[in-house]
């Protein structure tokens, strides 16, 4: 038995065929990993915003429970947005250390007015809201946190280093 000239001439296509494909491959893959990455940010971050929310609107008078402090401040919820935990007890997962992926971000907490979140066009920014502490029962407390998140694989498949994006919770106030 004799190889034909041809097969020979063809034994080392499969490897440039394979070159080209596994860039396209990986790249594809890449994305998905990215995109993965960063939905579990976005979810990770809307959870625990949702967590904080969860801890402003019952605690718009301060402390409720026994050996809380009798004002809670904006930095209590962020740092309940940031670890789950105040003053030693958990109220949830927090961010689990996510918020290093996320750059320049910046957490907000204000109470809504009803002519601002039920108008044509909602207005959900900071901007000239009331303090949280002073939202009435049933009045709406929004936890808003915007920031960036950094992309880790960002040049090799063509996406932009950074992606902006905002997350923005209310809940009801349980004021008296």
């Amino acid at each position: 038995m004799r190889i034909s000239p041809t097969s020979r001439r063809r034994s080392g296509a499969t490897s440039v065929e394979f070159a080209f494909v596994a860039i396209l491959l990986f790249m594809l893959l890449f994305g998905i990993f990215e995109y993965g990455r960063f939905l579990f940010v976005y979810h990770m971050t809307t959870n625990a915003a949702r967590d904080a929310a969860r801890f402003a609107v019952v605690r718009t008078g301060g402390g409720t429970l026994v050996g809380e402090p009798a004002t809670v401040t904006k930095a209590d919820i962020i740092e309940v947005w940031r670890t789950g935990m105040f003053n030693g007890k958990s109220y949830g997962a927090g961010m689990c250390g996510m918020e290093s992926q996320i750059t320049n971000y910046t957490v907000e907490v204000f109470a809504v007015p009803e002519s601002d979140l039920y108008a044509a066009t909602p207005n959900l920014d900071a901007a000239g809201k009331p303090d949280w502490t002073s939202a009435t029962f049933h009045q709406q407390i929004a936890v808003r946190i915007s920031g960036t998140y950094k992309t880790v694989v960002s040049g090799l498949i063509g996406l932009s280093s950074e992606m902006p994006f905002t997350v923005i919770v209310l809940m009801g106030s349980e004021a008296n």
